[in-house]
């Protein structure tokens, strides 16, 4: 498992998963050279991305629908 590194004093999130998921993220966060913190960031933020796309892609097949709909 990663260590914990210093003390964070700015805003914070928590979460209770499983310890199996917790060892899973842990070992990935590894093999990363990442902290699980880090980590963690970085798949919440990745994960928001690709709902982004699926939000645009889903506003672009309707401005389609929409634009066929006024020919």
């Amino acid at each position: 498992m990663p260590t914990i590194v210093g003390l964070w004093s700015g805003p914070s999130a928590v979460t209770y998963p499983p310890e199996s998921l917790y060892e899973t993220w842990g070992k990935h966060a590894e093999e990363l050279d990442l902290s699980i913190s880090q980590f963690l960031i970085r798949m919440v933020e990745a994960g928001r991305k690709q709902v982004d796309i699926e939000d645009f892609a889903e506003e672009s097949l309707r401005d389609l629908h929409n634009q066929a709909l006024d020919l």
